[in-house]
Protein backbone atom coordinates (compact mmCIF):
# COMPACT_ATOMS: atom_id res chain seq x y z
CA UNK A 1 0.00 0.00 0.00
CA UNK A 2 2.67 2.58 0.77
CA UNK A 3 4.91 1.66 -2.32
CA UNK A 4 1.45 2.26 -4.34
CA UNK A 5 1.27 6.02 -2.72
CA UNK A 6 4.82 6.72 -3.40
CA UNK A 7 4.44 5.54 -7.10
CA UNK A 8 1.14 7.76 -7.51
CA UNK A 9 2.93 11.12 -5.59
CA UNK A 10 5.74 10.36 -8.05
CA UNK A 11 3.68 9.66 -11.08
CA UNK A 12 1.57 13.16 -10.45
CA UNK A 13 4.56 14.82 -9.42
CA UNK A 14 6.44 14.20 -12.75
CA UNK A 15 3.32 14.67 -14.58
CA UNK A 16 2.73 18.05 -13.40
CA UNK A 17 6.39 19.19 -14.11
CA UNK A 18 5.91 18.37 -17.80
CA UNK A 19 2.42 19.89 -18.02
CA UNK A 20 3.67 23.28 -16.54
CA UNK A 21 7.25 22.90 -18.17
CA UNK A 22 5.06 22.24 -21.65
CA UNK A 23 2.75 25.12 -20.88
CA UNK A 24 6.07 27.47 -19.92
CA UNK A 25 7.61 26.55 -22.94
CA UNK A 26 4.27 27.30 -24.73
CA UNK A 27 3.53 30.55 -23.43
CA UNK A 28 7.02 31.48 -23.66
CA UNK A 29 7.03 30.39 -27.89
CA UNK A 30 3.81 32.64 -27.83
CA UNK A 31 5.52 35.49 -26.43
CA UNK A 32 8.90 35.53 -28.55
CA UNK A 33 6.28 35.61 -31.70
CA UNK A 34 4.00 38.33 -30.62
CA UNK A 35 7.55 40.34 -30.00
CA UNK A 36 8.54 39.55 -33.20
CA UNK A 37 5.49 40.93 -34.96
CA UNK A 38 5.61 44.26 -32.75
CA UNK A 39 9.37 44.56 -34.35
CA UNK A 40 7.80 43.32 -37.85
CA UNK A 41 5.55 46.48 -37.16
CA UNK A 42 7.71 48.89 -35.70
CA UNK A 43 10.42 48.22 -38.51
CA UNK A 44 7.83 48.32 -41.46
CA UNK A 45 6.47 51.91 -39.85
CA UNK A 46 10.01 53.67 -39.34
CA UNK A 47 10.32 52.11 -42.87
CA UNK A 48 7.16 54.43 -44.27
CA UNK A 49 8.63 56.79 -42.31
CA UNK A 50 11.91 57.08 -43.60
CA UNK A 51 10.20 57.23 -47.07
CA UNK A 52 7.80 59.69 -46.84
CA UNK A 53 10.68 61.69 -45.01
CA UNK A 54 12.92 61.04 -48.24
CA UNK A 55 9.85 62.26 -50.37
CA UNK A 56 9.34 65.30 -48.28
CA UNK A 57 12.94 66.16 -48.74
CA UNK A 58 12.70 65.48 -53.14
CA UNK A 59 9.82 67.53 -52.73
CA UNK A 60 11.19 70.61 -50.89
CA UNK A 61 14.46 70.23 -52.97
CA UNK A 62 12.17 70.60 -56.19
CA UNK A 63 10.24 73.91 -54.65
CA UNK A 64 13.16 75.32 -53.57
CA UNK A 65 13.99 75.98 -57.46
CA UNK A 66 10.77 78.03 -57.62
CA UNK A 67 9.87 80.05 -54.78
CA UNK A 68 9.81 83.54 -55.04
CA UNK A 69 10.68 84.87 -51.36
CA UNK A 70 13.74 84.57 -49.16
CA UNK A 71 11.22 83.40 -46.46
CA UNK A 72 9.67 80.94 -48.59
CA UNK A 73 13.12 79.45 -49.63
CA UNK A 74 14.12 79.82 -45.95
CA UNK A 75 11.00 77.98 -44.48
CA UNK A 76 11.50 75.02 -47.63
CA UNK A 77 15.22 74.68 -46.46
CA UNK A 78 14.23 74.45 -43.00
CA UNK A 79 11.99 71.76 -43.88
CA UNK A 80 14.73 70.02 -45.87
CA UNK A 81 16.75 70.07 -42.77
CA UNK A 82 14.03 68.44 -40.96
CA UNK A 83 13.04 65.68 -42.93
CA UNK A 84 16.84 64.80 -43.52
CA UNK A 85 17.31 64.79 -39.95
CA UNK A 86 14.39 62.61 -39.19
CA UNK A 87 14.93 60.46 -42.08
CA UNK A 88 18.27 59.67 -40.10
CA UNK A 89 16.73 58.63 -37.01
CA UNK A 90 14.40 56.55 -38.90
CA UNK A 91 17.21 54.80 -41.39
CA UNK A 92 19.37 54.21 -37.72
CA UNK A 93 16.35 52.47 -36.10
CA UNK A 94 15.78 49.94 -39.26
CA UNK A 95 17.68 46.83 -38.61
CA UNK A 96 19.71 47.32 -41.44
CA UNK A 97 24.03 46.77 -40.78
CA UNK A 98 26.30 49.94 -40.55
CA UNK A 99 28.09 49.29 -44.20
CA UNK A 100 24.71 48.64 -45.93
CA UNK A 101 22.94 51.98 -44.47
CA UNK A 102 26.46 53.88 -44.15
CA UNK A 103 25.64 55.48 -47.82
CA UNK A 104 22.30 56.51 -47.35
CA UNK A 105 23.03 57.82 -43.70
CA UNK A 106 26.16 60.30 -45.61
CA UNK A 107 23.93 61.83 -47.80
CA UNK A 108 20.99 62.75 -45.73
CA UNK A 109 23.20 64.30 -43.53
CA UNK A 110 25.00 65.86 -46.59
CA UNK A 111 21.53 67.07 -47.18
CA UNK A 112 20.59 68.46 -44.35
CA UNK A 113 23.87 70.40 -43.67
CA UNK A 114 23.75 71.94 -47.10
CA UNK A 115 20.13 72.61 -46.46
CA UNK A 116 21.23 74.23 -43.11
CA UNK A 117 24.14 76.15 -44.96
CA UNK A 118 21.61 77.79 -47.18
CA UNK A 119 19.23 78.61 -44.17
CA UNK A 120 22.50 80.55 -42.77
CA UNK A 121 23.27 82.53 -46.22
CA UNK A 122 19.20 82.64 -47.04
CA UNK A 123 19.40 84.81 -43.55
CA UNK A 124 21.84 87.16 -44.19
CA UNK A 125 20.34 87.82 -47.43
CA UNK A 126 22.49 86.48 -50.44
CA UNK A 127 20.54 84.94 -53.03
CA UNK A 128 21.14 81.51 -54.56
CA UNK A 129 23.66 80.92 -57.09
CA UNK A 130 23.96 78.87 -60.40
CA UNK A 131 26.42 76.59 -59.00
CA UNK A 132 24.08 76.47 -55.68
CA UNK A 133 20.65 75.19 -58.19
CA UNK A 134 22.38 72.69 -59.78
CA UNK A 135 23.58 71.28 -56.50
CA UNK A 136 19.53 71.24 -55.35
CA UNK A 137 19.04 69.54 -59.06
CA UNK A 138 21.60 67.27 -58.29
CA UNK A 139 20.71 66.36 -54.71
CA UNK A 140 16.64 66.27 -55.89
CA UNK A 141 17.84 63.47 -58.19
CA UNK A 142 19.83 61.18 -55.73
CA UNK A 143 16.55 61.52 -53.59
CA UNK A 144 14.34 60.23 -56.22
CA UNK A 145 16.90 57.53 -56.82
CA UNK A 146 16.99 56.74 -53.18
CA UNK A 147 13.10 56.71 -52.48
CA UNK A 148 12.79 54.34 -55.51
CA UNK A 149 15.36 51.46 -53.87
CA UNK A 150 13.59 51.80 -50.69
CA UNK A 151 10.10 51.60 -52.44
CA UNK A 152 11.35 48.94 -54.18
CA UNK A 153 12.76 47.35 -51.06
CA UNK A 154 9.25 47.90 -49.29
CA UNK A 155 7.62 45.86 -52.06
CA UNK A 156 9.75 42.85 -51.27
CA UNK A 157 9.37 42.96 -47.60
CA UNK A 158 5.51 42.95 -48.32
CA UNK A 159 5.89 40.97 -50.52
CA UNK A 160 7.10 38.38 -47.94
CA UNK A 161 10.62 38.06 -50.31
CA UNK A 162 12.66 40.04 -47.89
CA UNK A 163 12.26 39.40 -44.05
CA UNK A 164 13.38 42.03 -41.60
CA UNK A 165 15.54 39.11 -39.52
CA UNK A 166 17.43 38.23 -42.85
CA UNK A 167 18.48 42.22 -43.19
CA UNK A 168 19.75 42.29 -39.88
CA UNK A 169 22.13 39.24 -41.13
Amino acid sequence: MEMTKKRMFYTLSVTMIVVFSTTYAILMTLERQDYRNYLQGEYSKNMYDLINNIENIEDNLGKSAVVNTKEQRMMIFEDIYRAATSANDKLNSLPIPVEASQDTTKFLSQVGDYSYSLVKANSDGRELSDEEYKTIERLEEQSNNLKNQLNNMLADINQGDIRWDEIRK
